[in-house]
């Protein structure tokens, strides 16, 4: 069978070289299918189409990103009379580009498609304008957005699934199906010195809580580690220097095996986001045998009950602060949050869960 993925600027990056998330996916995705095909959109740099796996292709649009429902529904007709996919599936967030090219595409070649949204930006806070005007468009728009599609994936009940029904969408489309998978051969936990009391991992942006972070750290003048990068780069590098903190702001890792690495350096993760789809990387902690103390986002009240397997904190700084400070006194505490969150992210790994996944899609056909 031949899949068609819609797909966001993961995809791009994926063929500009990055080895990020989508890279990680691909690399088990691939074999169950007989060929994938994969549109993304511009990026300046972006190939036309590149040959990224043995059967593989990611095909990025020349055209401007308000301009990409157009480009999917063109390039989609293009694949689908070369190759014949036999079903699609469209990860989409606001504006919903992909969701209207999909849908768009689905109407010309009659075939069904799962859509995938794992995240409601600026709920269930907002960190910025822009994510409050998204979270209005996405409870004006979804209903209508999703209506061809023949299942949509969600990968936390709690906060996307309910926040779906509540809107109107019939509860028989909606499915969770694990969206975050783990590679146990990579992220495990090793014997590295700890260098860093605190990890944080994420785009340097408003809504993953970077100022949070960065509080907390004046407060309890501890070492940290930030990995990222994003726009709010430079304003974090001036509050380090200009508050003496010792951060060190590394960027971005290149792959999982340096994120694997920079966990197992580190004592505790910690997650202050405002809003999350995931994050991948709590389950990447927890995979490392690194304690985590998050905000109830995404995933994390699925995976994290406050005091078993983790630490669960509100967006207040002297919630965090209280928190780490009992957390670094309490070594059989954490060694009791490392070994019951070993169990819990099992059902995550990678192999069995993309396998799941794949049986799911061609059953869609």
């Amino acid at each position: 069978m031949n899949l068609l993925m819609i797909s966001g600027y993961g995809a791009t990056r994926f063929a500009l070289g990055e080895r990020g998330a989508i890279f990680n996916t691909l690399s088990e995705f691939r074999r169950h299918w007989g060929r994938i095909d994969v549109i993304a959109p511009h990026l300046p740099g972006s190939p036309k189409s590149k040959q990224v796996f043995d059967n593989v292709w990611i095909h990025c649009s020349r055209w401007p990103i308000l301009s990409q429902p157009w480009f999917i529904l063109k390039k989609g007709q293009e694949i689908f009379r070369k190759h014949q996919f036999d079903v699609m599936t469209v990860h989409d967030y606001p504006p919903f580009y992909n969701g209207l090219g999909a849908s768009w595409l689905c109407k010309k070649v009659g075939r069904s498609y799962l859509y995938e949204l794992f995240h409601i930006p600026g709920y269930p806070r907002a960190g910025n304008l822009r994510e409050k005007f998204y979270f209005l468009l996405t409870k004006i728009l979804i209903r209508r957005i999703t209506k061809r599609a023949g299942m949509i994936r969600i990968m936390n009940e709690r906060e996307v699934g309910n926040f779906l029904k509540n809107r109107g969408v019939k509860p028989d489309k909606i499915n969770l199906i694990p969206a975050l998978y783990i590679d146990f051969d990579i992220f495990k936990p090793t014997n590295q010195k700890k260098e860093f009391d605190l990890i944080f991992v994420g785009r340097l942006s408003s809504n993953k809580g970077v100022n949070l972070f960065l509080e907390l750290v004046k407060r309890t003048k501890l070492k940290a580690l930030m990995v990222g990068e994003g726009p709010l780069k430079e304003k974090i590098a001036t509050e380090i220097k200009q508050n003496q903190l010792e951060v060190n702001l590394y960027g971005w890792a290149k792959d999982a095996t340096e994120v694997a690495r920079l966990l197992n350096q580190s004592k505790i993760l910690i997650m202050p986001s405002l809003n999350e789809g995931g994050p991948r990387v709590v389950l990447e902690a927890m995979a490392c045998g690194v304690p985590v103390i998050a905000t109830p986002v995404g995933v994390v009240p699925e995976v994290i009950q406050d005091g078993v397997s983790g630490l669960l904190v509100d967006w207040s700084v002297d919630n965090m602060v209280k928190k780490v400070g009992w957390l670094l006194d309490q070594r059989e505490i954490r060694n009791k949050f490392i070994q019951v969150g070993l169990e819990i992210v099992k059902k995550y790994e990678k192999k069995a869960a993309i396998r799941n996944y794949a049986e799911i899609l061609k059953g869609l056909k």
